[in-house]
């Protein structure tokens, strides 16, 4: 929460050529924001050029995508955040041993897919085996069913919770089916995977000040302007901004020739 009500900030950082390049951020709900320039000066501060090739890691939501698309007038590769996909798999893993109980030896066949070959799913999900894996879960969840009205009430809410997690990761994933990738072979080629980065740079950019724990609200264009400092300076270029503004701003002073050497007259 900040001020009154809710901003939307768009944040991120941009990486080149495996080097981690400048952060951005931006509150999208300020009069005087044009969304797509400022996205497109983020990219040219990081050497984007129309022959460039860009690559949006996001966790599923279409908002930067769309964005970076406008910004560089072209459809770019978007990438579902591995994090993200292993986040909604892992309650699964962690329930199937105690669905497998319930089932027990009502259905052998059921019993050896959650206690066994459950875990194969994150396998091939990892190595772009996506359609299989969605087989295996879709063939859980349809086996399940029977379970929740002869099962105990407490049994029959575990096995519900179950099948909505199935349920909902598999929503997700068709929902973002175009980013899916072959996680195992980008992992190889040394491309990024996980958006952990870009976490990272939303709680260094907002919750450093605007989190919870700071008692202070702000207007879209404070919180704004304050993203735009902010930036600057986990990007080491505040004072070279200051300097363009106040030329006699903290003058920079020559480095001193190394000891043993004397300097040239």
């Amino acid at each position: 929460m900040i001020g009154l009500g809710e901003y939307h900030v768009v944040a991120g950082r941009i990486e080149r050529e495996g080097q981690l390049g400048g952060y951005f951020a931006w509150v999208a709900q300020h009069p005087m924001c044009d969304a797509a320039a400022f996205m497109k000066a983020a990219l040219e501060d990081n050497g984007w050029k129309r022959a460039s090739r860009v690559r949006v890691l996001a966790d599923g939501a279409d908002g930067l995508s769309n964005l970076v698309n406008t910004a560089t007038e072209e459809t770019t590769q978007r990438v579902l955040d591995w994090f993200h996909i292993s986040m909604r798999l892992r309650p699964i893993e962690q329930m199937s041993p105690g669905v497998a109980t319930i089932v027990g030896d009502v259905d052998p066949v059921l019993t050896e897919l959650l206690s066994e070959k459950i875990n194969r799913v994150r396998f091939q999900m990892w190595n772009g085996h996506w359609q299989a894996a969605l087989d295996r879960l879709g063939a859980i969840y349809r086996t399940t069913k029977k379970f929740l009205s002869s099962s105990c009430s407490t049994d029959a809410e575990r096995i519900h919770r179950f099948r909505k997690h199935m349920l909902d990761l598999r929503d997700y994933l068709c929902r973002n089916h175009v980013a899916l990738r072959n996680y195992a072979q980008d992992r190889r080629k040394g491309l990024r995977i996980s958006s952990a980065l870009a976490e990272s740079a939303m709680s260094h950019l907002v919750n450093e000040r605007m989190g919870k724990r700071q008692p202070m609200r702000w207007s879209a264009e404070g919180a704004h302007l304050l993203l735009q400092v902010r930036c600057a300076v986990l990007d080491n270029r505040l004072e070279t901004l200051f300097r363009e503004w106040l030329p006699k701003f903290r003058p920079q002073t020559p480095p001193l020739p190394p000891v043993g050497c004397r300097p040239q007259l």
